[in-house]
């Protein structure tokens, strides 16, 4: 049963991602990056206030229905997320993480087919939107994480619009 839900939250992404360098961003003005030494990974160090995540975020596609809600206090995120596919099993639950840099990393603690599992998932945040990471799994137990996180990428397709939490409907929202 575990290795079916995983396969089904795998194929979720899968089916809305694409994998590729398109619509990868630099990082912002405000921001330095910093070549780490001996090891072949860059960090962001965002200079001022970080960029602010709260608010709802949803993205349709076809029939399927995606929302984010966050609530930002200082670089700390929490909030919900619902992944509501038509005629197949979704996904809702809770959120939490940080921010870094330009990057909202979150864990996505959720409830699908009777289970309850974790994934990891990142949001470069942008103006008025969030932008999905993209990147290869691992699993652990009950728990997906990005292996390699230095290529994750952040596609132009995988924008999640954000909008006036009024405007969602209240089933996505707390």
């Amino acid at each position: 049963m575990a290795m079916r839900k995983f396969l089904i939250v795998i194929t979720l992404f899968t089916v809305y991602s694409c994998d590729n360098n398109e619509g990868q961003s630099e990082p912002p003005a405000d921001s330095t990056v910093i070549i780490v030494p001996g090891r072949d990974t860059t960090q962001t160090v965002q200079n001022g206030p970080p960029p602010n995540a709260s608010g709802c975020y949803v993205k349709v596609l076809g029939r399927d229905t995606m929302v984010v809600q966050l609530v930002q206090k200082g670089n700390e995120l929490s909030g919900k997320m619902t992944f509501d596919n038509y005629q197949k099993d979704g996904s809702s639950g809770r959120v939490s993480g940080r921010v870094d840099g330009n990057t909202a990393k979150l864990w996505y603690d959720f409830h699908s087919e009777g289970m309850n599992s974790v994934m990891e998932i990142w949001f470069r945040i942008g103006d008025e939107q969030l932008v999905r990471g993209i990147g290869s799994f691992g699993t652990k137990g009950d728990t997906a994480y990005y292996t390699n996180k230095p290529d994750i990428q952040y596609p132009d397709d995988q924008s999640f619009p954000k909008v006036e939490c009024t405007k969602v409907p209240a089933k996505y929202v707390e």
